[in-house]
C-alpha cells in the first residue's frame, strides 16, 4: 500500500470528527472520498497532508509512519492541491510552480538550471508554459488550477493528495483538470463534491457520514439509489450507460416527484 490510515480519530468540542477512519490507497489508484458536507473528508485529507493531528490513529506513505517524519520529508513524497488558494502578493505563474521546489532546497538556496527545468516542464504537462511570465491573480480559475497542478508537479512526488480542487470551476475546467491528473500515472486520494465525476474518474471510492466510514469499493458496487438516500437524503437514479458502461446519476428534486404523485 502506498498510503495507509490506521482507526485514525478527532474529537472536538466533545464530538467525534473523525472516527475509527481506516482507509488505503494502493500503487496506480485514484481513489475517491464522497460524503455531504460536514462529513469529514476535508478534515481527513487535512490529517493526511498534516495540517491537523488526529487523536488517536497512525497514517504510514510507503509504510513509514508521517508523525515521525520531518514535514520537509513529507513534502518530497506527498503533493497536494487545495480547493481555496490565495496569496498576499500578486506573484508571477513561474514564481508560484518555483514554490514546488521549496522541499528540494536548503534555507539559503537559490534556484538553480535544473529547478527551472523543472518548473518549465511541469508547466509545459498542464498546458500553461505560454503563462509562466502572467501575473497569477489574472488568470481565470481553471487556469490557477492547473498552476497549482503545475507547483504540485514541480514538488517531484508521485502521490498527490486533492481536497476538492475542481468545486468551483465550470465542468469544462473540472473534466480539463481530472483528466489530465487521471492521466499523470501517480497515486490519487481525492474529496471529490460531483458524485458523477466521482465514479468517472475513481477507481475506488470511501463513502463518508459523520465522520465514518459507510461504504467502501469500486463505483459499481458503492453507488446506489438506496446509498444516495441514506447518506446524502435525496431521491435518485442510478443507470449505467450502455453504449460505454459509464455509472451516471440522476437526481430527482421533490417538485418532481410531487408531480409523479399526484
Amino acid at each position: 500500500m502506498r498510503l495507509k490510515t490506521n482507526n485514525v480519530s478527532i474529537e472536538l468540542g466533545g464530538r467525534n470528527i473523525l472516527e475509527d477512519i481506516n482507509i488505503n490507497v494502493a500503487q496506480g489508484e485514484f481513489v475517491g472520498l464522497i460524503g455531504p458536507n460536514g462529513s469529514g473528508k476535508s478534515t481527513l485529507l487535512k490529517n493526511i497532508y498534516r495540517v491537523l493531528k488526529a487523536d488517536t490513529g497512525l497514517i504510514y506513505l510507503d509504510e513509514d509512519n508521517l508523525a515521525r517524519q520531518p514535514l520537509k520529508v513529507t513534502a518530497k513524497k506527498m503533493a497536494v492541491v487545495k480547493q481555496f488558494n490565495n496569496f498576499s502578493f500578486d506573484f508571477r505563474v513561474e514564481e508560484i510552480v518555483m514554490m514546488g521546489r521549496a522541499p528540494h532546497k536548503s534555507m539559503f538556496e537559490f534556484e538553480n538550471i535544473n529547478d527551472y527545468q523543472v518548473i518549465y516542464d511541469s508547466l509545459e504537462k498542464v498546458n500553461m508554459l505560454e503563462y509562466a511570465k502572467r501575473s497569477f491573480s489574472t488568470l481565470s480559475g481553471g487556469e490557477k488550477q492547473r498552476v497549482l497542478l503545475a507547483r504540485a508537479l514541480a514538488q517531484r512526488t508521485d502521490f498527490l493528495v486533492l481536497d476538492e480542487p475542481t468545486n468551483h470551476l465550470d465542468i469544462r475546467y473540472k473534466l480539463e483538470i481530472l483528466d489530465l491528473i487521471k492521466s499523470l500515472d501517480m497515486e490519487v486520494l481525492a474529496a471529490i463534491h460531483d458524485l458523477n465525476l466521482a465514479v468517472s474518474y475513481c477507481d475506488r471510492i470511501y463513502v463518508m457520514k459523520e465522520g465514518k466510514i459507510v461504504a467502501e469499493g469500486n463505483p459499481g458496487q458503492v453507488i446506489s439509489e438506496e446509498l444516495l438516500k441514506e447518506v446524502y437524503q435525496i431521491e435518485a437514479r442510478v443507470r449505467k450507460d450502455t453504449e460505454t458502461g459509464q455509472l451516471s446519476i440522476i437526481y430527482l428534486p421533490d417538485h418532481h416527484l410531487k408531480s409523479n404523485t399526484a
